[in-house]
């Protein structure tokens, strides 16, 4: 089967969309996580990074599900994001030592400004970084 896209003014936009759909994973949903959920603890009690080769633990993040979500101007939807986050020893990954699946996390901007779909997936990571963050302060009490 092959793939087409329709020649109209603009032309690649369906490539274009593509790539940046597979690019904003590292480009944008990777720091967003990692920011939201770093700044959520003092003086980096508990850290999460790409790539830290000195780190005991393993955090995991699968996503299972993605809904873009829309913004039209006079109508709106935030973005949703389905993930399971896995916990587990770095050096003994048999050893889970958390894991659950977080469900239609939300991701929007404030005041309806997040008409870029890429925007809008990112703040439903920030999201899920910040459940984690306030789950894992909770069960440190």
């Amino acid at each position: 089967m092959e793939k087409r896209e329709k020649k109209h003014p603009g032309e690649g936009r369906g490539e274009k969309f593509k790539n940046s759909w597979f690019a904003d994973r590292e480009e944008r949903y990777e720091p967003k996580f990692i920011e939201s959920f770093n700044k959520r603890f003092e003086e980096g009690a508990v850290k999460v990074g790409k790539d830290l080769t000195s780190a005991t633990h393993t955090m995991k993040i699968k996503t299972t599900w993605i809904y873009p979500g829309y913004n039209v101007g006079v109508s709106r939807q935030p973005a949703k994001v389905n993930a399971t986050i896995t916990v587990y020893e770095t050096a003994s990954p048999d050893k889970i030592l958390y894991s659950t699946d977080y469900i239609k996390v939300p991701g929007g901007g404030a005041f309806g400004n997040d008409y870029n779909t890429g925007y809008r997936i990112s703040e439903g990571y920030a999201k899920l970084a910040k459940e984690l963050a306030k789950y894992i302060k909770k069960k440190a009490k």
